[in-house]
């Protein structure tokens, strides 16, 4: 139906709409506005802030002494319970007991045993005239009206002729009565000179039991729907919502029971309402049918003054629902058929009066009422004695609908022998039910102050007012805690936990005065500070913690020195507000502990000083020269750091040392290291002062000291295994300051350092060459100009017999270095031009020191410039490193533009070295003088007669290159070099002698057969008397061989012949 069907009251044409059934497809909720947006599962609560967990406590269930005494000592059973203005219980003796809502105190009884069981009551207040009344309908038919709290009847209803089962007071105070066949009436009492009462039938029996019936309260928030009288009553099948005016009755929505949804054996439909708080005046009902799902329903008012019903949500709880209650706007408890009291929220993250956004039904609670033996009064209406006294017969369906109410957020519950008050803890209590067990009571206090706890009670205002109640809850808990923990005698981990909880809560607030007092001072007075600076590392390391009381500072920084974290110490120095700190303290600690890279960020980030760490750094480096403390790794450690540094001062863009961090993390705490190397990388010196802070840096480095030591800040930093390192740090800078090829501040470190070589400030070889080797690549590229003394003196060093002695071991270390030397001569030579007539002095004399050390690329230089090619030859060939690339270097000589003198003179110096050349790679020989050069074999093989093996060689290479090409290109091999080659083959090759002269044709006969013949290869000379004609020889010869290798087989004892 669209809930149009309007009648006069008593108009029998309701029949048709109450007998109406419909086939209601699963999960389909027919004659619903809205779309049904919820979930069909129950969530649970979710936790999710880091921290520790805590049990869910939101309900207690109270014991009501005076109730339960009277229920104890009365006769009957009780059988339904109302609760407003005061409290009114019925019982099976046909009494109802008063009692005041406050203090529980029994006020009054009405008794009417004659009528029957009291099966139900209501209460209703007429704030005009200030009079309570207080229905009761009995078992055997009739309703007594009466007036709290004096007892006075007003109206005996007899308009029933069977058990009433439920009857509520609407809000204008007509009375809506319903008996157990199902006729439900509407009854207006009127008082003139008497109490007159007007009865009108709503709903006949044609529509089955009718198990709930509830109007709408009337609040604030829903007084603006009062007009529509609105009341929801419930069968088996179906709920309908509908208008009860003073003369008619209109039908607004039914809500029909998906078919899916299978009602429990012993439960009945319920029905409750809900008024949350929403911005427009609106109404929530929870209807179940007695499955194990439930459908919230919105009814709200159009701009039209027309009704407007919403299907919210159903939900799946997993039992069946016997009743269900609202105990809040959005707590809803509900008791199943597992003998459960069920307390969930409805609304979770979502809001419910927000249109789109699904419901959340989240579990807060469970509570067995098993023990509670819970009333369910329709079994006093039972046929027989044994079925109205048995709590778990099969042949009743049960209600709960008159044994529970619900006032404000207290659920007041019936059992055979107790009545029970439910009410929801505010957060102070749930609080208290979580001590002594501190950690959980202060999650939950985190979860109210960080606003993640749907429901709570007690706490109002804003959330910042929320959070000052809620914050100051917190210190009193951490403060009884710490009392806890120091009354018992207790372990170093509960101290850390108390510590923890401590310093994560006060952060959370913001508020350190408890921590950095009461606590501070106990532990200190009970001898665990240490586990509380422990404690404040990790804070301090992950940035949560930046500001520490200086005297707090002071004694964390001095235990941590005694214990040796120095770890901690470097990384407090880092991450704290350089305000809180006592500056000469920390650099005495920092430098005593060797923590450099904290020292360089309490300079640089706090004071915005690039020069002060510097300096100190320097003078640990230089005293370290003089004492004996530190160690060699000590040393290095700063170094590494100073150097780092420097790199930033200088604004160089590479990277440096990284490789030299990950080593010392090898050496030291990897986690200070790790905590250094973050430092360096976060030093940033801002681009408008890099240019004062590079000058800067440069003039500190750069300092003289005295005669014997002209610049001791520059030899510290090159007089280690890291000058490579800090001179490619110094070039780096020097280029950057500058977009001209001439650096003004490398011209001026090029000076210092060769003052200071100069000086009797000595350095090591290793140093002094790689020095030197720097300072020449530096003029090579333009940069810097050496001073004739400076020149001197690197080649005396760069080129010296004893530092380079020709027969000294060569391992590869050795080469490696005079490979890199070979390149920084090299390119001297060629930016300078030394090979010119105007050097031809000097270069003279550098070719005789290269030619000593052997550095004969540099020779080569020389001598291929003088267009000397038979010494520019020899050097390549001299060369181990570039021997291989002689023959490619050769054609080189003779690609260019080349005079015809100078290729004759290539040509010659070639030959003049054709024994080495042979000896490197013959092949390429022979392919060199054949393609490049066109020289006669004759003469080469002329030329190597007294070298038999080249010659050889040679022939070789010549024959296989010859029968390698093709026709038109291929080498004539004459008759003679083929004897010649016979010959040697058969010195240096006798096996493949056959081979040769079975696949050639152009040797002579007769001087091969000699050249065979002398050599002793009896194959070959009987294969060559064949080739003449002379096959009896011949067969002799082989016969023989073949005689000669039966004798060898017999006589073998494995039996193999050898070929």
């Amino acid at each position: 139906f669209q809930g149009m069907e309007e009648w006069n009251l008593g108009d029998s044409s309701l029949d048709q709409v109450l007998q109406e059934t419909e086939d209601i497809e699963d999960d389909e909720l027919l004659n619903l506005d809205g779309e049904i947006l919820g979930g069909e599962s129950i969530g649970s609560p979710k936790e999710e802030w880091k921290g520790t967990s805590y049990p869910q406590h939101y309900v207690s269930f109270d014991l009501l002494p005076s109730i339960t005494t009277q229920i104890n000592e009365g006769k009957g059973y009780p059988t339904s319970i109302t609760a407003n203005q005061f409290i009114a219980v019925g019982n099976t003796h046909g009494t109802i007991h008063l009692y005041s809502p406050t203090s529980l105190h029994p006020i009054t009884s009405y008794s009417k045993p004659e009528l029957g069981a009291v099966n139900c009551v209501d209460m209703w207040t007429n704030t005009t005239i200030k009079s309570t009344w207080i229905a009761v309908g009995y078992d055997g038919g009739t309703i007594m009206l009466w007036e709290a709290p004096s007892g006075k009847e007003i109206k005996k209803l007899t308009h029933h002729n069977c058990s009433i089962v439920s009857l509520k007071f609407l809000n204008d105070g007509r009375v809506i009565t319903c008996d157990r066949k199902g006729m439900m009436y509407v009854c207006t009492v009127s008082r003139m000179l008497i109490y007159m009462v007007e009865t009108q039938l709503v709903v006949n029996a044609t529509a089955g039991k009718i198990y709930s019936v509830a109007p709408l309260p009337i609040t604030e928030m829903t007084v603006s729907l009062a007009h529509h009288h609105l009341v929801g009553f419930a069968t088996l099948q179906k709920t309908f919502l509908m208008s009860i005016y003073s003369s008619r009755a209109k039908i607004q929505h039914v809500v029909s029971k998906p078919k899916s949804w299978v009602t429990g054996a012993s439960a009945m439909s319920s029905l409750g309402w809900s008024i949350p708080n929403f911005k427009s005046p609106s109404a929530v009902l929870a209807v179940s049918f007695g499955s194990e799902r439930f459908i919230i329903l919105r009814v709200s008012e159009t701009a039209d003054m027309l009704l407007k019903f919403e299907a919210l949500a159903t939900f799946q709880i997993g039992s069946c629902i016997h009743c269900l209650h609202w105990i809040s706007d959005r707590v809803l408890v509900t008791l199943n058929s597992r003998e459960e009291l069920q307390i969930f929220d409805t609304l979770g993250k979502a809001h419910i009066g927000q249109k789109g956004v699904p419901l959340e039904l989240t579990l807060l609670e469970t509570v067995s009422s098993h023990n509670m033996e819970l009333v369910y009064h329709t079994k006093f209406s039972a046929s027989s004695a044994s079925q109205r006294f048995s709590l778990n017969s099969e042949s009743v369906r049960y209600s709960y609908a008159e044994s529970f109410c619900s006032r404000r957020r207290g659920l007041y519950l019936l059992g055979l022998n107790k009545a029970y008050k439910s009410r929801l803890l505010d957060w102070e209590e749930r609080i208290s039910l979580l001590t002594p067990h501190w950690e959980q009571a202060l999650a939950l206090c985190r979860d109210l102050y960080l606003d993640k706890v749907g429901v709570y009670v007690g706490l109002i205002g804003s959330l910042p007012a929320r959070q000052r109640v809620v914050g100051d809850k917190i210190l009193q808990l951490l403060q009884q805690y710490l009392g806890d923990v120091l009354g018992k005698s207790t372990s170093d981990q509960e101290y850390t936990t108390m510590i923890q909880s401590a310093i994560e809560y006060s952060l959370l607030l913001g508020r350190m005065e408890l921590l950095w007092g009461d606590i501070t001072d106990s532990l200190r007075k009970a001898g665990k500070s240490h586990l509380l600076w422990d404690q404040l590392d990790p804070f301090i390391a992950n940035n949560l913690l930046t500001s520490i009381p200086p005297e707090i500072v002071q004694a964390m920084f001095s235990t941590w020195r005694q214990q040796g974290n120095f770890a901690q110490l470097g990384r407090a120095v880092i991450r704290l507000d350089f305000t809180s700190l006592d500056l000469d303290t920390v650099v005495r600690l920092c430098t005593q502990t060797n923590q450099f890279g904290p020292l360089l960020h309490l300079y640089t980030h706090s004071l915005r000083d690039f020069s002060t760490g510097f300096l100190l750094l320097f003078d640990y480096l230089l005293a370290s020269d003089k004492a004996t403390s530190p160690s060699e790794m000590d040393i290095h450690h700063a170094l590494v750091v100073l150097l780092k540094y420097l790199s930033v001062c200088l604004g160089c863009m590479h990277v440096f040392l990284e490789s030299e961090f990950d080593a010392l993390s090898t050496q030291f705490s990897a986690i200070q290291i790790g905590m250094e190397k973050e430092v360096m990388d976060s030093i940033v010196v801002p681009p408008s002062e890099l240019p004062a802070v590079r000058a800067q840096s440069l003039s500190l480095l750069l300092q003289p000291g005295s005669a014997e030591h002209p610049y001791p800040r520059l030899k510290r930093i090159v007089d280690s295994n890291l000058c490579q390192e800090a001179l490619s740090i110094l070039f780096e800078g020097c280029i950057s300051a500058t977009d001209t090829p001439n650096c003004p501040f490398l011209q001026h470190i090029v000076d210092c350092l060769e003052e200071m070589l100069l000086s009797k400030s000595s350095l090591p070889d290793d140093q002094t060459q790689v020095i030197l080797m720097a300072m020449g690549r530096w003029e090579s590229m333009g940069h810097i100009l050496m001073r004739p003394s400076l020149w001197k003196f690197l080649w005396q060093e760069l080129t010296s017999p004893t530092r380079f002695p020709p027969q000294a071991i060569k391992t590869p270390a050795r080469e490696e270095r005079i490979t890199h030397i070979q390149d920084v001569l090299l390119k001297l030579c060629q930016y300078r031009g030394l090979s010119s007539s105007v050097h031809r002095s000097e270069g003279d004399t550098i070719l005789e020191r290269v030619e000593n050390v052997e550095f004969f690329r540099v020779a080569e230089y020389f001598y291929l410039e003088r267009k000397n090619y038979f010494q520019t030859i020899r050097c390549r060939l001299l060369d181990r490193e570039y021997q291989g690339s002689i023959f490619d270097f050769i054609r080189f000589l003779i690609s260019g533009n080349l005079a015809s003198q100078d290729r004759a003179a290539v040509e010659k110096a070639t030959l003049a070295h054709l024994p080495a050349l042979l000896q490197t790679n013959s092949d390429k020989t022979v392919d060199l003088l054949l393609k490049s050069f066109n020289s006669d074999p004759a003469l080469v093989v002329e030329q190597l007669k007294s070298m038999p093996l080249l010659q050889f060689k040679y022939l070789h290479s010549l024959i296989t290159t010859s029968q390698s090409q093709t026709n038109g290109s291929k080498v004539d091999v004459s008759a003679h070099l083929q004897s010649i080659y016979i010959q040697r083959l058969c010195e240096f090759d006798p096996r493949n002698v056959v081979r040769y002269l079975e696949s050639q044709s152009g040797y002579p006969l007769d001087e091969a057969l000699a050249v065979c013949r002398r050599a002793g290869i009896p194959k070959a000379e009987g294969y060559l008397l064949e080739r003449i004609g002379d096959v009896p020889a011949s067969l002799t010869i082989f016969l023989k061989l073949v005689g000669d290798a039966m004798q060898d087989f017999e006589q073998s004892p494995t039996g193999h012949l050898d070929d």
